[in-house]
């Protein structure tokens, strides 16, 4: 080995030793910045009570402003946001056929499936004493 290869080596192993021994901190750092944008730009609002084996059907509900639709799969509840992302119109409920449609662009999203052309985003959820809450972002509106 010659000495340009041996500073070569020595330069990328400093490198490396330096990326595993900051690798932690970093990681930390990212996670409070997560924590405090989740903190300043969500917030969390009473969706109402549930309970997954009393839910038979799908519920809209409207939520700070926000139109949400609840509704259980696979035994847990899930709520999105009912707005359709293309024409931006609520969704119309289809009971029978347990699916939202929007009637201006005819897209359509099936709740058993959680499939189909109208994009609906899942909304994060928490269950506190038999209370079920909802996360929006602040100051959003339908």
């Amino acid at each position: 080995m010659n000495r340009l290869q041996f500073l070569k080596e020595m330069r990328n192993s400093l490198v490396e030793t330096v990326k595993e021994a900051s690798a932690p901190l970093l990681e930390e750092e990212v996670k409070k910045m997560k924590e405090i944008f989740s903190s300043v730009h969500y917030a969390w609002h009473l969706l109402g009570t549930y309970d997954a084996a009393e839910l038979k059907r799908a519920e809209m509900r409207n939520v700070h402003h926000v139109p949400v639709v609840v509704y259980v799969q696979n035994g847990k509840i899930k709520a999105r946001k009912a707005i359709c992302s293309h024409c931006h119109v609520i969704p119309h409920y289809i009971e029978l056929e347990h699916r939202l449609i929007c009637l201006y662009c005819d897209r359509e999203f099936d709740l058993a499936s959680e499939t189909g052309t109208l994009k609906l985003p899942l909304l994060a959820t928490k269950k506190i004493k038999n209370q079920w809450y909802v996360q929006l972002e602040r100051d959003s509106y339908a």
